[in-house]
């Protein structure tokens, strides 16, 4: 089930800065491909995916990326495919994947895993790729405590994209399920 994870005492000492944040939303089980997709865990990952990126809100914190966006390249930089040093074939792939994300299909917070979702999932890693994620492969994975706050994390960053800890979920258009799951923190 999806839930309200405390910053962790180990986190805090490293940086007295990550106390200020409160919580984050975590996952009992993996979403993407080939997981458990556990409906509330999905559906957490479904709406950060369809707010931060699909309909965005105003929101105290922006999400980085030039004003006009053409193709999957505009959105990530240009430099991103020359860092990576893809092959046609792996660009004509992600531009794939990109015209998913382009035409607007938003994840909707169904709590079914479905391609869409995958997509979405996969963009928003290759955005973040190196920096904060390790890995484009489709899927959230839980965030583990002990790896600490500077871990490569896919569900990490859902939670600064979103900011969760400056988003009231109550207030907000998140399905009633969802709001039930994240209403307290685990005990």
């Amino acid at each position: 089930m999806a839930y309200k994870m405390n910053i962790p005492e180990s986190w805090i000492k490293l940086n007295a800065k990550t106390k200020n944040i409160g919580y984050l939303l975590n996952l009992d089980s993996a979403v993407g491909e080939n997981c458990a997709n556990r409906a509330d865990d999905v559906m957490l990952v479904q709406y950060i995916l369809m707010t931060t990126l699909a309909a965005p809100k105003d929101q105290p914190l922006k999400i980085d990326g030039p004003t006009e966006i053409h193709d999957f390249f505009d959105f990530v930089g240009a430099a991103f495919a020359a860092d990576a040093a893809m092959t046609d074939q792996i660009a004509r792939e992600y531009r794939q994947l990109a015209k998913t994300f382009f035409d607007n299909q938003a994840p909707l917070p169904t709590g079914k895993c479905d391609s869409i979702t995958v997509t979405w999932i996969r963009m928003f890693q290759m955005r973040h790729l190196r920096k904060f994620v390790s890995a484009v492969d489709g899927r959230v994975d839980p965030i583990n405590p002990i790896h600490g706050p500077m871990q490569k994390s896919t569900m990490l960053r859902l939670n600064v994209a979103l900011p969760v800890w400056r988003t009231d979920l109550e207030k907000s258009d998140a399905p009633a399920a969802l709001k039930s799951a994240l209403r307290d923190f685990r005990k």
